[in-house]
């Protein structure tokens, strides 16, 4: 009967981790022996169970074994460390590799990186983006370093980062190291890279957008100011296939909603002036005590028809404007409109006796 591939090991590697009981040299010699052939025996177990197992199920299943095996053994190893231990976790390091070199598109990269092989590759990435001698933060202001290093912590110990974001990362710093040897290399081309390499957390976003809003001047035409903003981001091309974040917006359609949004929101302030200034298209050369006065001649004489005389004061209170007062106080007009001042009214007389002219001069 066919076995699967890692059948053969399985029951004395759960030994090893559990040191109980102590294994034989020549049974230790079988089980490395055992592990070197775990890509001839994946293979062999493929051909045989295509026809009935689909290969997500067998790579899915094969990949949680080894990962686990590997992060039990990595336990062990650091309570009491042997040499046993290393050579079997490294043949299956070694299988992990090949599993997912050779069923690429079946290997689960959202799934935790075992310990042993994320911590070399952890120590590698530190050194580059810790102060020290081989330090690629150098010349960036230290807000990006301090928002880049919590960033790098935050994807990267839950316990420990996907395949995805591992690798990830080994490619972000490999391009931050080719990007520092450029002679203009500083903090703006750093988060260029960054948008370009979709590092999509919430913290870089609102750091790109927060120094975007430092740089308007209020001098000048914010509309200018988005505009350019959005035109600067829209020609970064991203990395094909690269995300820190799976299950975020990629960074610059992030930022680009971000901008757009207070491009909208100038746009919809701008337009709120507008229709202010609409509303009221003319202004009366009237005090407000000679505005009640004039409103009451047009409600009384049938000028104006209205249904409530609360709301029709309320209306021009809030929409008129006279050359004495710019905010008509809605209480102000309301007594007013109730009970006229006599100099008012005698005002509004002579202002009666002009139209009646007006009218007259019309009628020839």
């Amino acid at each position: 009967m066919e076995q699967v591939p890692l059948f053969a090991v399985n029951d004395q590697l759960l030994q090893v981790i559990e040191e109980a009981p102590r294994l034989t040299i020549q049974e230790e010699k079988k089980i490395i022996a055992d592990t070197q052939k775990l890509s001839i025996r994946y293979m062999r177990h493929l051909c045989h169970n295509a026809a009935r197992q689909s290969m997500k199920h067998i790579v899915h299943g094969t990949q949680y074994v080894v990962c686990w095996l590997l992060n039990h053994i990595h336990e062990k190893q650091q309570k009491n460390h042997t040499l046993f231990r290393e050579k079997i976790a490294t043949q299956l390091a070694s299988f992990l590799a090949f599993l997912q070199q050779q069923s690429s598109s079946w290997f689960n990269l959202d799934a935790h990186m075992p310990h042993s092989i994320w911590q070399p590759m952890h120590e590698k990435i530190q050194v580059k983006i810790e102060p020290g001698k081989a330090f690629l933060l150098n010349d960036i202001e230290q807000d990006l370093v301090a928002v880049f290093q919590n960033i790098y912590t935050d994807t990267t110990t839950h316990p420990t980062p996907s395949f995805k974001q591992a690798h990830y990362w080994q490619a972000l710093i490999q391009a931050l190291c080719l990007e520092q040897e450029h002679p203009q290399y500083d903090t703006a081309r750093c988060m260029l890279l960054l948008i370009r390499y979709n590092c999509n957390h919430p913290a870089f976003i609102r750091y790109v957008f927060s120094r975007y809003l430092l740089a308007l001047d209020t001098s000048r035409n914010p509309h200018e100011h988005w505009q350019e903003a959005l035109l600067h981001i829209n020609r970064i091309i991203p990395e094909k296939e690269t995300v820190l974040l799976v299950k975020e917006p990629d960074c610059k359609s992030a930022l680009m909603q971000l901008i757009q949004t207070e491009m909208d929101a100038i746009h919809f302030s701008d337009k709120a002036k507008n229709i202010m200034q609409v509303s009221c298209p003319f202004q009366y050369t009237l005090s407000v005590t000679q505005l009640a006065v004039w409103l009451r001649m047009q409600t009384e004489t049938g000028m104006i028809e209205h249904n409530n005389t609360t709301e029709l004061i309320r209306y021009f209170a809030e929409n008129a404007l006279t050359n004495r007062n710019q905010n008509i106080a809605f209480k102000s007009l309301y007594n007013k409109y109730h009970q006229p001042e006599r100099a008012a009214v005698q005002v509004m007389l002579e202002y009666n006796v002009r139209m009646q002219k007006i009218l007259k001069a019309l009628l020839q």
